[in-house]
């Protein structure tokens, strides 16, 4: 049974742990819903009803169509500069080699999503800026028309903006997230995700610096709130969980087993003053 017992005059530490838990919970996937980069940037089958489906981004949609107008030497080795309405009503307005856009040009696809910059063989290729219809950015780099190489995000309506490492259009690597309420995220992504080593702080000024699992607080890590109590142990599922030590502002501390966010097993109350 657990040692821990309720000291005199204050609250039962349980009690307390729980509700510091539970908004830590809630802090950790306040932004998770609306996560910029957490999904693939590119969802051309979300636009017009005759997008094909099957179609995976806004550059896999017109590969293999060229000017019908274009000179007798358009696949030759030098750029030219063309105009073209494709099938699905997009428009190009730049270079093209060899039969496919490359170089710099323009494209707006019928929902108004808009690519302007660098283009190779056909898809965005280097440097380029991506902005889709509902009002999300990326600019960065390219490969094979996916965000590939260190990028920005800014999410539609400017709530939030996220700089760092993109992979396959997810962000993947070291970045840094920062949100118009003031919170913000500096650490590892994979897949779209926090995960890994991370430091958030949000807009009170309490913060979080330790390992996260597919956005969770998951592993070893210690929450701290302005002016309030600090728990530094073990996390899963952004609660307490395995080891920890859990200390309040006038200097008592609890030192023992959590079980999801419950005291379990052995467990220690040290208050100023008094025996353990």
């Amino acid at each position: 049974p657990p040692v821990l017992s309720s000291a005199s005059g204050s609250a039962d530490t349980s009690s307390a742990v729980s509700a510091a838990s539970s908004s830590v919970r809630s802090k950790a996937s306040s932004h998770v819903k609306n996560d910029p980069g957490r999904f693939v940037i590119q969802r051309p089958g979300n636009g017009p009803d005759d997008f094909p489906k099957a179609q995976k981004t806004y550059f896999d949609l017109d590969i293999g169509e060229r000017p019908l107008d274009a000179d007798d030497d358009f696949d030759s080795s030098v750029r030219e500069h063309y105009r073209h309405t494709f099938r699905s009503g997009a428009v190009y307005d730049g270079e093209w080699l060899s039969g496919m856009r490359d170089g710099l040009g323009r494209q707006v696809w019928r929902d108004g999503t808009e690519y302007v910059g660098e283009w190779h063989r056909g898809r965005a290729g280097g440097k380029g800026q991506l902005t889709l219809s509902h009002g999300d950015c990326y600019i960065g780099f390219w490969v094979n028309g996916r965000a590939h190489g260190l990028g920005t995000y800014l999410f539609q309506h400017g709530s939030a903006v996220y700089r760092g490492e993109f992979s396959c259009d997810l962000r993947e690597g070291f970045g840094v997230e920062r949100w118009a309420d003031g919170s913000s995220f500096e650490g590892q992504f994979r897949k779209g995700e926090k995960w890994g080593y991370g430091w958030m702080r949000w807009p009170d000024d309490s913060y979080y610096m330790g390992t996260w699992h597919a956005n969770a607080l998951v592993g070893a890590g210690r929450f701290a709130a302005r002016d309030g109590p600090i728990y530094q142990g073990q996390w899963e599922d952004s609660s307490p969980h395995g080891l920890g030590v859990y200390q309040w502002p006038d200097s008592k501390m609890y030192e023992g087993g959590y079980l999801m966010d419950k005291k379990h097993g052995f467990g220690v109350l040290r208050e100023p003053g008094k025996p353990p």
